[in-house]
């Protein structure tokens, strides 16, 4: 599907929330300093930040619209956990401290990979709380993932194929529908 949007308001967007995380890793970077040959402590505390953030903001924003998941998820957060400066932080470190940037390496990853999974679990359990008022109900008081379940149960109607809007409120609860086959 493609964005009603411009390219060029598409790239402003992107470059606008690319300005805004290259400047708070470059925060980060002043508040935790990094000494050459050393572990970088910073630049894994901004990749677990990146990437946790990410996790979090993605149900919200694909709520939001494109506009919104190119300022945070492709400018901002993409510049904030830039891909080279980790990967140039392994190459200095290789050279005379091997076993670091192999623990740098695995760590960042690892972290990264977990932040992001966590902040994801996060605001899927924010999103599905019973007690949100803004929460789709079905019949019976229950919530509308459970109604969506009987009824692809009853009808084999899976909630992707349904028009009822109420199966729709949320693409992460199509998302997780889908994983769940």
């Amino acid at each position: 599907m493609t964005s009603p949007l411009s390219p060029t308001t598409r790239f402003a967007v992107v470059a606008v929330g690319g300005i805004g995380g290259a400047l708070l890793r470059a925060g980060i970077s002043e508040l935790v300093p990094y000494d050459a040959g050393h572990f970088p402590t910073s630049l894994l505390l901004t990749q677990a930040i990146g990437c946790g953030l990410a996790g979090f903001l993605t149900p919200y924003l694909l709520r939001r619209g494109p506009l919104w998941s190119l300022a945070f998820l492709t400018g901002a957060l993409a510049s904030f956990t830039t891909f080279g400066l980790f990967t140039g932080q392994v190459v200095l470190l290789a050279p005379g401290r091997l076993a670091t940037a192999v623990v740098y390496l695995l760590a960042t990853v690892l972290v990264g990979v977990a932040a992001a999974v966590g902040g994801l679990h996060l605001a899927m359990r924010l999103i599905e709380r019973p007690d949100r008022p803004d929460r789709p109900r079905g019949p019976g008081g229950q919530d509308g993932q459970r109604s969506a379940v009987r009824r692809q149960a009853s009808t084999g109607v899976t909630p992707v194929q349904s028009r009822d809007p109420r199966e729709h409120t949320s693409p992460v609860r199509t998302v997780r529908t889908r994983w769940r086959r």
